[in-house]
C-alpha cells in the first residue's frame, strides 16, 4: 500500500484491521491512510486543509452520535509530546476520564481518582481545565487548575513564532510534611497556519489561572483554527502527573496526629477561597465540604464535598482542634491524635 509505514502501529492496523485488538480508549481517533508523520508534515495547500477538515468532520460526526449532549474538543498532539509517529485527531466528549495506572499509591486508601475527574466535585464543570469561545470578539477564555500555585509563582509567554501560549507554574512546599515542590508547563497552541496570538492578559488565584487570549487571522476563509491543543504536565513533584494522579497524601506523624493534603485530580478544590469551605470529623470520617465560586467567564461555580479520611476509631472531634491550611487551591488538614 503506497504512502505507509511498515514500522507504524497505525499503519498497521489500517492494512490489516481485522486481526488487530484494540485496547479500551474513551474517545475517538481519527487517523488518515497516508502515513503522515505529524501534523508538522502539514502544508499550506488544498489537499491538508481537505484532509484536516475531513478528519474534523468525521470526529464531528461520531461524537455527535454517541455523545450529542455534551461539549467536544478536538485536537492534535504537537512534537515532542506525541507518542505515535502517525496523525492522528483526538476527539473527546468531555468530561474527558482516560484510565491511569495507580500503581505505587496507598493500597489500604480507598480515596483514588482517574483522569481529570474530581471525585469529590459534586455540581460544577468537570475537568482541569476550560475553553470557551467569547461571543463578543474572536477571544478565548481559558480555565487552568493549577494546585498549589502562588500568583507570584506563575509566568505566561508567547512563543517567538506567536503559535503558542506557555504557562509555566511552581508550587513550592508549604508545609515540612509536603513530599516535594512541584512545578507546571502548559502549552496551547494554534495549529492553523492563518492565526497567530498576539495577547493575552491573566489572572491567577486560589490555585486557578484564568486567561484571556487574543488571536488575530489573516485568511478567515481557509482558518481552521478550532483544531488547538492545550498540553499540560507536571515537570517534577511526588505525582507523575498531578491532573491524574495521588488524590491525596496522608502521614502518620510521630506523634499520632494525621497529616492529610488535599491534592486530587483537579486539584483539591480549586478555585475555593479560604473562608468557603469546612472541615468536620464525625464517627472518624474525616469529610470537606467547599464552594468555589464562578470568576471571570467560568461556565459555573463548582461545590464540593466528600470523606477525605478514616481514623482508626469512630470518634467525633470538634472542627476546632483540626489544624487547617487553606492555601493556592491546596488544603492541608493536621488532625490530632485520638
Amino acid at each position: 500500500m503506497a504512502g505507509t509505514n511498515q514500522s507504524c502501529i497505525f499503519c498497521q492496523i489500517i492494512r490489516n484491521p481485522t486481526s488487530t485488538t484494540l485496547s479500551f480508549t474513551p474517545h475517538y481517533l481519527i487517523i488518515p491512510v497516508e502515513h503522515i508523520p505529524t501534523v508538522g508534515d502539514l502544508q499550506r495547500r488544498d489537499e491538508d486543509y481537505s484532509l484536516g477538515c475531513c478528519m474534523l468532520s468525521v470526529g464531528k460526526e461520531l461524537l455527535h452520535k454517541d455523545a450529542p449532549q455534551t461539549l467536544h474538543r478536538f485536537g492534535f498532539h504537537q512534537p515532542p509530546f506525541n507518542s505515535v509517529d502517525h496523525l492522528h485527531l483526538h476527539c473527546f466528549a468531555l468530561p474527558f476520564l482516560p484510565s491511569r495506572d495507580t500503581a505505587g499509591e496507598d493500597k489500604a486508601s480507598s480515596f483514588k481518582a482517574e483522569g481529570f475527574l474530581n471525585p469529590f466535585l459534586l455540581n460544577g464543570p468537570k475537568g482541569f481545565d476550560e475553553f470557551t469561545p467569547l461571543a463578543e470578539n474572536d477571544d478565548t477564555f481559558v480555565r487552568l487548575d493549577l494546585p498549589g500555585v502562588p500568583e507570584e509563582c506563575v509566568r505566561v509567554g508567547l512563543s517567538r513564532s506567536k503559535k503558542a501560549v506557555i504557562v509555566y507554574g511552581e508550587a513550592p512546599k508549604v508545609h515540612n510534611h509536603d513530599s516535594s515542590s512541584r512545578k507546571y508547563l502548559t502549552i496551547i497552541k494554534t495549529i492553523c497556519t492563518c492565526c497567530d496570538f498576539v495577547g493575552f492578559t491573566y489572572q491567577m488565584s486560589d490555585g486557578v489561572l484564568r486567561l484571556v487570549l487574543s488571536k488575530t487571522c489573516t485568511d478567515p476563509s481557509s482558518c481552521i483554527s478550532v483544531l488547538a491543543f492545550c498540553y499540560g504536565e507536571s515537570l517534577s513533584g511526588d505525582n507523575t502527573d498531578d491532573h491524574a494522579g495521588k488524590v491525596y497524601e496522608s502521614k502518620q506523624l510521630e506523634n499520632g496526629s494525621l497529616y492529610v493534603r488535599l491534592d486530587m485530580p483537579g486539584p483539591a478544590l480549586p478555585g475555593v477561597p479560604k473562608d468557603n469551605f469546612a472541615v468536620t470529623v464525625a464517627n472518624g470520617i474525616v469529610k470537606v465540604t467547599g464552594q468555589a465560586p464562578s470568576v471571570s467567564h467560568d461556565s459555573a461555580g463548582r461545590f464540593y464535598s466528600g470523606d477525605v479520611a478514616m481514623l482508626s476509631a469512630p470518634v467525633n472531634i470538634p472542627s476546632r482542634r483540626i489544624k487547617t491550611i487553606a492555601k493556592n487551591g491546596v488544603i492541608r488538614l493536621l488532625i490530632p491524635p485520638l
